[in-house]
């Protein structure tokens, strides 16, 4: 845990004071899981420099599946009497909602009760991960672009919002009939994110945010509380925001695009006229993540419906591949080059945790550079020929092969490997056992 030094604590009370004179009463204190998604408690804004020394969670709340129920063996916080872990607020994220205009909105860093980051914390290995390249001279700028689609649901079903088809990018009335798109777009900018473009996407439905590109911690903050904002105005209008991977069978699946370019000494330094407008830097950075494409799977596409994106009229990648504006490409180069070279990650889906993507591909682009890893050749758009590397096609096939990643493993720490792959696996086996409508209908009668 931080002690919460002076300085830090006047800081503090002198924040708590600031958003006190504009109604404000109480902090939420939000920290992301391995799903990426926010874990908080509400405490009363005069106790925002009491919570510099921590914040009490369960961590065993941080090993548990959507199912509700955490990881069990020695090596997981419920068998060693479901001990805390401590959020502490960055104080530099307060964000007051408009819609819970009481209520000011911290992201926090967990730590172990001797003080130390937690393994399990996900913001912090970002964070590590961008110190890393930062060792090696690198600044790592991060955007991110997240598909989701909003629904009606009714008598348990669901019914796309906005049901027109070819109405891809688009904005207005006639691909967003009761405004609610631009009253997302509206709330984002009014808790301080960045949100540059919003439109209409493939699929009726579907909609794409893209954020503004940024150092990659508050980057990837910006993601994380956008899909927040996302659910919370549709709820409000009694609608869902789903980022599920492939909600329907015959529409498009939700992506997420991560953007990441290397600066240094104020310059990009993966531009160059080796390739694709990359220079050594850049193409070394994209051939590791070429060579990390089987275990990043399993952090790009973390659930067992993320694998019916995968289909061959379907945009999500196939195989490991990269091309100069190709968006069927596992990794895409934008065509403008120079200052603004970089690559465009387009292997994961909205599903991802964008600290755990981001960092999986930090690391991967790191180890890419520092053993100067060749680029293979890039795939030809008239040639349906060229391809890439296989990918693996199952939650499972993805899980073995992370684990059997020695990079990623040690990047990514013991920690966070064992919970998420624990987690996950029991995901997989409680799919496999599931029998479905589509079982019923198909056998019932028949077999």
């Amino acid at each position: 845990m931080r002690s919460g030094d002076a300085d830090t604590t006047r800081e503090a009370a002198e924040i708590a004071a600031a958003l006190g004179e504009r109604g404000v009463r109480f902090a939420r204190i939000s920290h992301p899981d391995l799903f990426g998604r926010p874990r908080s408690k509400d405490v009363p804004l005069d106790r925002l420099p009491a919570c510099l020394t921590g914040l009490g969670y369960a961590e065993a709340s941080l090993v548990e599946g959507l199912d509700g129920e955490p990881l069990s063996g020695a090596d997981f916080p419920a068998d060693r009497g479901h001990p805390d872990v401590h959020a502490v607020p960055a104080l530099d994220t307060a964000r007051v909602m408009p819609w819970e205009s009481e209520t000011a909105w911290f992201l926090a860093d967990l730590h172990d009760a001797q003080g130390e980051p937690s393994g399990l914390c996900s913001r912090h290995l970002l964070r590590r991960s961008a110190a890393a390249l930062e060792a090696l001279g690198y600044d790592a700028t991060v955007a991110v672009e997240l598909e989701f689609y909003l629904l009606r649901t009714e008598g348990g079903r669901w019914h796309p919002y906005s049901p027109q088809t070819g109405m891809a990018y688009t904005a207005g009335t006639r691909a967003d009939p009761a405004g609610l798109l631009r009253r997302t777009h509206a709330a984002l900018l009014d808790v301080g994110l960045d949100a540059t473009t919003a439109h209409r996407e493939f699929s009726p439905g579907q909609f794409e945010i893209n954020l503004n590109h940024g150092p990659a911690v508050s980057a990837v903050d910006q993601a994380f509380l956008l899909k927040e904002v996302v659910k919370v105005i549709a709820q409000r209008d009694g609608l869902l925001a789903t980022f599920m991977p492939k909600p329907f069978p015959d529409h498009e699946g939700n992506g997420a695009h991560i953007h990441i370019s290397l600066h240094r000494d104020g310059e990009n330094a993966m531009a160059g006229d080796d390739c694709a407008g990359l220079g050594r830097v850049g193409l070394a950075f994209l051939a590791g993540v070429l060579e990390h494409a089987p275990a990043l799977q399993a952090i790009a596409a973390p659930t067992v419906n993320s694998y019916k994106r995968f289909t061959p009229d379907g945009i999500a990648p196939k195989s490991a591949t990269w091309a100069l504006d190709h968006r069927f490409a596992y990794v895409r180069v934008p065509a403008e080059g120079g200052p603004a070279a970089r690559i465009e990650f387009r292997g994961a889906d909205a599903a991802a945790s964008p600290y755990l993507m981001a960092a999986a591909l930090l690391i991967a682009g790191q180890d890419g550079i520092e053993r100067d890893l060749t680029a293979p050749a890039p795939i030809v758009p008239s040639d349906p020929g060229t391809t890439g590397a296989a990918l693996p096609s199952s939650l499972p096939d993805a899980l073995d092969a992370l684990q059997s990643d020695p990079v990623l493993c040690q990047g990514l720490g013991r920690e966070i490997v064992s919970a998420f792959v624990g987690i996950k696996a029991r995901e997989a086996r409680r799919f496999a056992a599931t029998v479905t409508d589509w079982e019923r209908s198909e056998y019932g009668y028949h077999a």
